[in-house]
């Protein structure tokens, strides 16, 4: 097993969204505007700030669905919030469809790994493989600065 990143959830929407909502600027805001959920068992954001403080909010929802795509498609719409991974919408924040709200917040990180068979001599096609993701995810890592920092 290799570790390649960092993941963790941050919050999104679309500019014609903030603009006719707001922005929020602490996660309490959350509770007045309109969040996009797609997992079946998520009716709480758990978010992880400055110093390291969590919060945990039960976020209301008008649009919820099973596909992660169908609701990034709403939130790209100006439909809602969707606190999705930042590898997800790293495009969308740098291209200015989507915006992050609350910079200094995120999810709890999960790493992503890779898994292969245990071999003394890995291939070295699979290595260069192993080292262009981990590449390609550090340069978009960026996009969402750690907790504490805007």
């Amino acid at each position: 097993m290799r570790k390649l990143a960092d993941n963790y959830r941050i919050i999104v929407a679309a500019p014609d969204y903030l603009e006719s909502r707001g922005t929020p600027s602490v996660p309490q805001d959350l509770l007045s505007h309109e969040c996009l959920l797609y997992r079946s068992a998520e009716h709480h954001w758990r978010l992880v700030g400055p110093a390291g403080k969590a919060v945990e909010l039960k976020v209301a929802s008008r649009l919820r669905c099973n596909n992660g795509e169908v609701a990034h498609d709403w939130a790209l719409a100006g439909s809602g919030l969707i606190m999705k991974s930042w590898v997800d919408v790293a495009g969308d924040v740098r291209a200015g469809r989507l915006v992050r709200v609350l910079p200094g917040w995120r999810s709890e990180p999960t790493p992503v790994c890779a898994l292969f068979p245990s071999n003394p001599r890995l291939p070295l096609r699979v290595r260069l493989f192993l080292d262009a993701i981990a590449e390609r995810l550090a340069a978009i890592e960026p996009l969402a600065p750690r907790p504490g920092i805007s």
